[in-house]
């Protein structure tokens, strides 16, 4: 009876480190898709060789798999989204990512070497993550 019971404990201690090691695993591999992301926009805004409508198209077309506009879209509105009409809808999706594109892109201008250091990963839901990001200047 002992040795069954001291097989369970040793068996969930087991699981939870094996669970833990997988979190931790993908911890890793997000903080680098992300970090490599970044890596990508800060070669896209030091590249000479760009104007800035094509850096600016450029970014947007690292940015958009990573970022669910519509999402944000509808999350914007509220409530209020259930009121108004498709086309309406539509046309507002439109605008909010055309807004949110030129926004992000805009907020390149003020780059001037900075590093993206993320210190943490949260998962806020089973399906949404937050990163904790610090800005390092050089100086």
């Amino acid at each position: 009876m002992v040795k069954k019971v001291f097989k369970n404990i040793v068996l969930m201690l087991s699981m939870f480190v094996f669970t833990q090691n997988i979190l931790a695993n993908e911890q890793i591999e997000l903080k680098e898709h992300f970090l490599k992301k970044i890596d990508n926009i800060i070669e896209v805004v030091q590249s000479d060789s760009l104007s800035k409508s094509q850096r600016n198209d450029e970014i947007i077309n690292i940015l958009e798999p990573t970022f669910d506009f519509e999402l944000m879209a509808k999350l914007s509105l509220g409530k209020k989204w259930k009121t108004i009409s498709s086309e309406d809808k539509k046309r507002f999706i439109e605008l909010y990512v055309e807004r949110m594109k030129d926004s992000y892109s805009s907020k390149v201008d003020g780059y001037g070497g900075e590093k993206v250091e993320i210190t943490n990963i949260n998962q806020v839901k089973s399906n949404r993550i937050a990163l904790v990001t610090d800005l390092v200047s050089n100086n």
